[in-house]
């Protein structure tokens, strides 16, 4: 009994000197691909970005939400932040955690309100404020119809196929439905740039 204890504690040390590895390496990657794109990198979240962007679907789909892993600078003209988003879902034995990529940006102009995405359910969303609708290429989404339809075709054909996308107030939220490596977040970060040129110029013709 006592060697398998032994060897359960020994298991499970590794185990965790393992995942430690992962993050490090993770955190080293990031770091320098925020470094190659100008941007600045940190470990842990400077912006509070649970509470400045709490009022959208995604950090009101679950409890304890917070931020790590964070990359901020200008891809184009816009400021962007991309960071791992932890939620959790459940309580107790129930309880599920969900790792998600997220790139957000605040814009100068109000948004009306609006959630799409394509390649499954709404990632991260275990409720949504109404119905969804199905739209074409695999789309789908709820909110203000122009401003889904706007979504959809600000999202280039290049971009990431599995997206979620929420605009809400001033605020425009891009995230997957897992931890995406560092080539496919460098590919979510100026997909987002791109959709928000598109947001940005149809909204500039509006006015």
């Amino acid at each position: 009994m006592q060697v398998l204890l032994i060897a359960v504690l020994i298991a499970a040390t590794l185990a965790l000197a393992g995942l430690a590895w992962v993050q490090r390496r993770r955190r080293w990657i990031l770091a320098r691909i925020a470094d190659e794109c100008g941007m600045r990198f940190a470990a842990h979240d400077p912006f509070d970005v649970a509470r400045r962007y709490g009022q959208c679907e995604l950090m009101q789909a679950g409890h304890s939400a917070y931020a790590e892993n964070v990359i901020y600078g200008h891809v184009g003209h816009w400021l962007l932040r991309a960071f791992d988003c932890h939620v959790e879902a459940g309580h107790g034995p129930h309880r599920l955690t969900r790792r998600l990529s997220v790139v957000a940006a605040d814009v100068d102009f109000p948004c009306a309100p609006a959630l799409v995405w394509r390649g499954g359910q709404a990632h991260g969303l275990s409720v949504l404020p109404v119905a969804p609708l199905s739209l074409a290429d695999g789309w789908q989404g709820c909110g203000e119809p122009a401003q889904v339809q706007r979504l959809i075709r600000s999202w280039a054909a290049g971009g990431p196929q599995t997206v979620c996308i929420q605009a809400c107030g001033t605020t425009l939220l891009f995230w997957a439905d897992r931890r995406l490596g560092p080539p496919a977040l460098v590919r979510q970060l100026r997909a987002a740039a791109g959709c928000l040129d598109v947001v940005d110029a149809q909204a500039a013709r509006k006015h």
